[in-house]
């Protein structure tokens, strides 16, 4: 993968566990919507490569790009989370083979994500090849922990697109619906017009796994199931 060197536009904190990371890159990065990039700080002669893989947030013609991170307590979170405007880091990149299929049969999509999983969908939904696409339907099914794990939950709303979420541990406040996405599907067997949607779907493999499996006993053909596991 060809390496770049990215600067630093914005650090955001989105929740308290998730950051998002605005770069530009020199020379300019080009990718398709769904690619990830492998990024980390510069080299240093005394110290290994620290770095990890993302996919890529925002739309293929969206600069600064974007990248949606979930930070824990390891070195590389604590170096991601002392970025500062101006910063230098590296890109490697981009890779994968995720994609939005256009032109496609069917009319309808729905995306179904967990945690930051929404991210090469949110980059697909931001593409200039889904804007063209003239769908029926487009619902987002996304699971979180809590609601304030949900991500870019404004952005849903402005979207006008139908949107589900399912939380693990919500607070009592909470009024929606709880449980795992996979619950919605089992749940809701006439939700969707099956065999003439497609299905998107990224997260962790157990997830995706699950979703593939209820996808396919209500006729879902494989060609019709994309997927990106982390």
């Amino acid at each position: 993968m060809q390496e770049y060197k990215a600067t630093v536009q914005s650090l955001r904190q989105l929740t308290p566990t998730v950051y998002e990371l605005s770069f530009l890159c020199e020379p300019e990065l080009t990718f398709l919507p769904g690619s990830f990039v492998r990024m980390g700080p510069m080299a240093k002669d005394d110290a290994p490569p620290m770095r990890k893989y993302f996919s890529i947030a925002s739309g293929d013609e969206k600069r600064p790009y974007q990248l949606c991170i979930k930070t824990g307590d390891g070195p590389f979170d604590e170096w991601l989370t002392a970025l500062q405007e101006g910063d230098a880091f590296v890109v490697e990149g981009p890779g994968g083979a995720f994609r939005f299929r256009a032109p496609s049969p069917h009319k309808e999509v729905v995306m179904i994500a967990t945690g930051t999983g929404i991210t090469p969908l949110r980059s697909m939904l931001q593409s200039s090849a889904f804007s063209k696409a003239s769908l029926s339907r487009v619902c987002l099914l996304f699971g979180f922990w809590s609601e304030e794990e949900i991500l870019y939950a404004d952005e849903w709303a402005a979207s006008g697109f139908e949107t589900i979420y399912m939380l693990d541990h919500p607070s009592q406040a909470w009024q929606e619906k709880v449980g795992w996405v996979t619950d919605y599907l089992r749940e809701h067997p006439d939700a969707f017009d099956w065999q003439h949607t497609d299905f998107y779907i990224c997260g962790q493999s157990q997830m995706l796994a699950a979703v593939k499996e209820l996808l396919k006993d209500y006729g879902v053909e494989e060609d019709s199931i994309h997927h990106e596991r982390w």
